[in-house]
């Protein structure tokens, strides 16, 4: 059944009250004859219903707190970035040229970029001064980064992959695999029955599991490296905590674990650990969280300068569960089970989450789904917070702070959007617009959606 505006998915119950009504008899009590004033009052009184009818009755609806703002045309799979003063677009057009293009938002064009024909446009990010267009070789399937200026799209330089901006940095960390050489799959090879493949930095299959990686630091403002390891086991841009600037975590072959500088690559802090290596690392809140597999797989929660260790447990089947971040916790997920949701400080059981698919943070709460948003939780305690029945996709941006679009489509090509803010207890309705959308972005006071397939809408909202 498909959904209706104000209506879950559930089946309605009527209640059938019958024919029979509490009705006293017209003469069951005796009234004293009217005054002819009150008479007259009631003619008054009857005057006016009638006059408010036939002008319609009702208060005039409340205004739609979305306004229209411009329509651009947008191709299926094209790309787009709503920043707070520009709209950033790439599009291919079949009977054009292929472009990025910056608009402000009233819709004037700002500059624009031709690009390679040939080439698939993948994603664009920002960073300070920045805007980072990321395009694929489809005959060779690699992708390139390419850094414009972004008050005049002049291109500055290009990188041989994909570069995530790391926060007010002016970095990004690249890391690859390092597959042993002998488990390549060469054209003709064969492949044995039910063996997982994984693929190189290059886009060629291996047999055997990466057990390596190696790790490097760009500078954005020029696009060349400012220092590089290798023989790692692990490689992390950490954010900064507990006291200390954003550094590089790494992981090394005999378990120890180095925390480094991020712009110059020199050793700050340093975790004298023997065992297992170190696999998976990240940080929530002050603490950093470190995961390692093998028959003693587990994990464990240091202080940010790894000189105090919080708590250690051994987790094994890490090969089927896995260790996550849903800020401000950390996760357990098991395929099979649910979602266990621990405190980072003492690596304790906060509450669990059976049968779900995933835990995403929002400005709101933890977002629990399974096919779709299912409700908004309290963190700490699973309590549930706004029920989220009814809507189809959740989007924020970034989404630990931002305000969460909620969409729903309906049957006659419309989408209902929804707004939920940070310690809001209810969903607040924009407005139901008539297109089909297949994803958003906003920022405050501002939303973009591809519509249709075939264009980029931008609203302005209150």
């Amino acid at each position: 059944m498909a959904s209706r505006e104000g209506y879950d998915d559930d089946p309605v119950a009527v209640i059938d009250l019958g024919t029979d009504r509490y009705d006293p008899a017209v003469d069951a009590v005796a009234r004293p004859p009217l005054s002819a004033a009150h008479r007259l009052r009631i003619a008054v009184l009857a005057l006016v219903g009638a006059l408010v009818l036939a002008t319609g009755g009702a208060a005039p609806p409340a205004p739609s707190p979305l306004r229209d703002g411009y329509a651009l045309p947008l191709t299926s799979d094209g790309q787009f970035l709503l920043t707070s003063d520009r709209l950033y677009v790439a599009n291919q057009p079949a009977d054009g040229e292929a472009a990025v293009t910056a608009y402000d938002l009233t819709g004037r064009p700002v500059w624009s970029v031709p690009q390679p024909a040939d080439g698939e446009h993948v994603g664009l990010s920002a960073a300070p001064g920045l805007l980072l267009f990321m395009s694929n070789n489809p005959g060779q399937g690699l992708v390139r980064t390419t850094a414009l200026d972004a008050a005049t799209g002049r291109p500055l330089w290009s990188f041989p992959d994909w570069l995530t901006p790391l926060s007010d940095t002016g970095a990004a960390l690249v890391t690859e695999d390092v597959f042993p050489p002998d488990s390549r799959v060469e054209p003709g090879d064969q492949v044995p029955p039910g063996a997982m493949l994984q693929v190189g930095p290059d886009g060629s299959a291996y047999l055997a599991t990466s057990r390596e990686v190696t790790a490097r630091v760009i500078d954005l403002a020029t696009g060349t490296a400012l220092w590089r390891t290798s023989q790692v086991t692990a490689a992390a841009a950490l954010p900064a905590g507990g006291g200390r600037g954003p550094v590089v975590l790494v992981g090394l072959p005999d378990g120890g674990v180095e925390l480094r500088d991020l712009r110059t690559g020199s050793v700050r802090w340093s975790l004298d650990r023997s065992g297992a290596p170190v696999r998976y690392a990240a940080q929530v809140g002050d603490v950093l969280l470190l995961v390692w597999d093998g028959p003693d797989a587990g994990a464990a929660g240091y202080s940010a300068d790894l000189g105090r260790r919080l708590w250690e447990q051994t987790t094994p089947e890490l090969d089927r569960r896995h260790f996550g971040v849903c800020a401000p916790m950390i996760c357990l997920s098991d395929p099979g089970t649910g979602v266990e949701v621990r405190d980072p400080a003492t690596g304790a059981v906060a509450w669990r989450a059976a049968r779900v698919g995933h835990l995403q943070p929002s400005a709101s709460g933890l977002i629990v789904y399974d096919e779709r948003p299912r409700r908004v939780v309290d963190p700490a305690t699973g309590r549930t917070v706004v029920e989220l029945t009814g809507w189809r996709e959740a989007e924020g941006f970034p989404p630990e702070s931002a305000p969460l679009l909620l969409r729903r489509p309906t049957d006659t090509h419309q989408t209902w959007l929804g707004l939920l803010a940070r310690e809001a207890t209810a969903v607040r309705t924009l407005d139901v617009v008539p297109y089909v959308l297949s994803s958003c972005q906003l920022v405050p006071g501002v939303l973009a959606c591809h519509a249709d397939n075939r264009e980029l809408r931008l609203w302005r909202y209150e």
